[in-house]
């Protein structure tokens, strides 16, 4: 398979050819489909709402591309996957059906003790709090790498990363970055110490 960088893709993706669009669409669905369709049959779906969330969130990317909301340096695949999993999200709350996402199963090593006990469902807001201080790049990377069972490969093109060394370096470092921010927060101290 051709491998298209994002700002090719968003090229494609612009273009009145027809053919163009065509070759980005179908990248797009063989490096991406298999991946959100693992998420959703994970979180409670089916390979039918699969299909209609993908479809819709492409639908949708396509649509911000031809108005010109999408810039050469937005990272495609992370973008889409992530529009799919609001998508999904919201579909759930719809049919008041609990996602499996992310309180239970989100695996983080960071330590035995902190992983069983940060997961309980009493703690889901400190997890929760916990992934959006670190940040939209480390949450990205982290969520790929032990949610969505990433390779460092794959995390490296697309997150547009120079090699697997630069992504495995971010990874190590987002890490540590959730660590420090986990062991220094009051809840840790009171909660889990």
């Amino acid at each position: 398979m051709q491998i298209f960088t994002n700002a090719v893709l968003i090229e494609k993706l612009k273009s009145v050819n027809p053919k163009d669009n065509d070759q980005a669409m179908t990248y797009l669905y063989t490096s991406l489909y298999g991946r959100v369709q693992r998420f959703i049959c994970y979180n409670k779906g089916n390979k039918e709402e699969v299909k209609d969330v993908f479809q819709d969130a492409l639908l949708a990317f396509f649509k911000l591309v031809k108005q010109n909301k999408v810039t050469e340096e937005t990272k495609v695949e992370a973008y889409i996957f992530s529009m799919c999993r609001n998508l999904w999200f919201k579909k759930l709350k719809k049919n008041k059906r609990e996602p499996s996402f992310p309180v239970e199963e989100l695996e983080i090593p960071i330590e035995d003790v902190l992983t069983q006990e940060l997961f309980s469902d009493d703690k889901a807001s400190f997890l929760n709090k916990v992934i959006k201080e670190i940040g939209k790049g480390c949450e990205s990377i982290l969520l790929a790498f032990y949610y969505e069972r990433q390779s460092m490969e794959e995390i490296a093109l697309s997150m547009n990363l120079s090699n697997t060394q630069v992504a495995k370096n971010k990874k190590y470092k987002c890490l540590k970055k959730l660590k420090a921010f986990i062991m220094n927060s009051d809840y840790y101290k009171k909660n889990l110490k």
